[in-house]
């Protein structure tokens, strides 16, 4: 553990870590990307939409995905995910894409449905949907199953339709602003070269908390964009907008760096209060002071320090309340269920933030609570590989 965090520190040098704590963002995290929809690194505000395989990658024929999730969260408590992926197989093989629409409605009705088709496209110069002739920055499209795209001012649109269109959605989020606190650099100074290459699961946050509509009804929308060649061995991942007054709360855990290097947890906590939270720790001056994961029962409990900051947070969720199936998650060998993940879109999400007190070592004082509702709470890999009935 030690050694691990030692090595971390060392990297750092090279850049300048970003964990902090301002009052306000002041960039677009949909921004202009190059026609065609393919972009690059990750830069503040600038999303890479589709990410290629390198030229290593091609000629020993290592598999890759691409991933896309949006998850909307309306005031009447119903909750949303869409779920694009596109997973290159290798030589000689067919490429999958996985199309995903999950749904919870406010009176606690769940619904998901998950389609392998083969007719994926990433990326396109011009493309048009019904009613609609003008040129898109495309990032994925199928003619069975629906598109992602950009549109000229810069929202995502996303339009699926599964099971013979009795399963459709249509979302268009708003390119955030400064005073939604949106933005989030997920990966930090270890997203950067040369060290982002060694990742083998890439991560990019494009908006916490922006306006959005789904199906023509108002709500709030989380974005987020995966790429490499395989999801880590085990994670966990919680999301929420709803609650009292304006605030958004992303938490991910999981072995995402290669060998046996140090577990990382990312949070990410946004209110008017605190303004914006964010905290790595794969930064030295982060540290996971304690950390509980119980899939069985539904709970995630997560203390994080810096030298000005504690973070208190406890994700619950009824495990009856885990979507029925198993959902589908890249693999190396494809997109799989087996062991997949298991997720709730009924967790309760508790944020508690404090500040060092007059002594500054011996006491914490409160600062901010914040109480989330229909929160999304997600285990998956070897955390789940117990349950050999598919259930959670």
């Amino acid at each position: 553990m030690l050694g691990g965090k030692l090595l971390l520190y060392i990297l750092s040098f090279w850049t300048t870590p970003t964990t902090r704590r301002t009052c306000c963002v002041t960039t677009s995290a949909l921004s202009a990307v190059p026609p065609g929809g393919v972009g690059g690194r990750v830069r503040r505000g600038k999303p890479w939409p589709v990410q290629r395989r390198g030229f290593v990658g091609r000629v020993l024929g290592r598999p890759h995905f691409n991933g896309w999730c949006l998850r909307t969260t309306e005031a009447s408590g119903t909750t949303t995910s869409a779920i694009v992926g596109a997973f290159l197989s290798g030589r000689g093989k067919r490429s999958q894409h996985l199309v995903a629409v999950l749904r919870r409605t406010a009176d606690g009705r769940v619904e998901a449905r998950q389609r392998i088709v083969y007719d994926g496209v990433l990326g396109a110069s011009d493309f048009s949907q019904e009613g609609d002739s003008s040129n898109r920055r495309v990032l994925w499209r199928s003619p069975t199953s629906g598109a992602l795209w950009l549109t000229p001012d810069d929202a995502l649109r996303c339009r699926l339709r599964l099971d013979d269109d009795d399963v459709t959605v249509d979302m268009t989020v708003e390119p955030p602003d400064g005073r939604k606190l949106a933005f989030f650099d997920a990966e930090g100074w270890l997203g950067r070269r040369p060290w982002r290459w060694a990742l083998p699961c890439r991560y990019d946050v494009w908006t916490l908390n922006s306006p959005c509509s789904v199906d023509g009804r108002s709500a709030l929308a989380h974005v987020e964009y995966n790429c490499g060649r395989a999801f880590p061995r085990n994670w966990i991942w919680s999301q929420a907008h709803r609650c009292r007054g304006r605030g958004a709360l992303l938490v991910v855990g999981g072995d995402f760096l290669p060998g046996n290097l140090p577990r990382t947890w990312l949070l990410a906590f946004r209110s008017p209060a605190v303004g914006e939270v964010n905290l790595r720790t794969v930064d030295p001056s982060t540290t996971a002071v304690e950390a509980t994961v119980d899939p069985a029962n539904g709970l995630l409990k997560l203390t994080l320090q810096t030298k000005t900051l504690l973070v208190d947070l406890v994700v619950k969720a009824d495990p009856a309340s885990f979507f029925p199936d198993r959902l589908f998650v890249p693999t190396p060998r494809g997109f799989s269920d087996q062991p997949g993940s298991a997720e709730s879109f009924a967790a309760t999400a508790t944020v508690r933030v404090y500040e060092p007190g007059d002594d500054r070592r011996q006491s914490f004082r409160l600062v901010e609570a914040k109480t989330f509702h229909d929160a999304a709470l997600e285990f998956g890999g070897e955390f789940l590989k117990d349950d050999d009935d598919g259930k959670h």
